[in-house]
């Protein structure tokens, strides 16, 4: 009887250090997971995001309303003023999100300053943090 209480003991105790185990490998492989499909997720965003910009660089200004027709009035004013070079001034907001790391998302306020040459379609852009004033923005 000693003997038999003696093997449960060291099976109850084996069984649940494999289940700890067990556990912690589920927890890895959850995780691993989930960083695969944030990984999947922002590649297509990406994706998506210079197919936009391709066709926003191969349209006409005068035919933006034929090329997107679910844009609203302001947001379609604001990109032609962009694609024109008439946004210098303008205030913006840029939100950053860190998907690697930590996962966080950081506001920052930001104006379009000038454009980079007199025949450039490029702006330089200062941006802040929220705990900054625009006197501190960094180009």
């Amino acid at each position: 009887m000693e003997k038999q209480d003696k093997l449960i003991q060291w099976s109850v105790g084996k069984g649940r250090n494999r289940r700890k185990l067990n556990r912690k490998k589920q927890k890895e492989v959850m995780t691993d997971m989930s960083n695969r499909v944030a990984t999947k997720q922002k590649k297509k965003r990406e994706k998506d995001t210079r197919r936009v910009e391709r066709r926003l660089c191969s349209v006409d200004v005068d035919k933006l309303a034929e090329e997107f027709p679910d844009l609203d009035s302001q947001t379609m004013t604001d990109l032609s003023d962009i694609l024109t070079g008439r946004a210098v001034g303008k205030s913006i907001c840029h939100v950053w999100y860190d998907d690697d790391d930590t996962r966080s998302k950081t506001v920052y306020s930001g104006q379009i300053d000038k454009l980079k040459g007199k025949k450039s379609d490029k702006y330089v852009v200062s941006y802040w943090d929220e705990k900054e004033t625009p006197d501190d923005g960094v180009a």
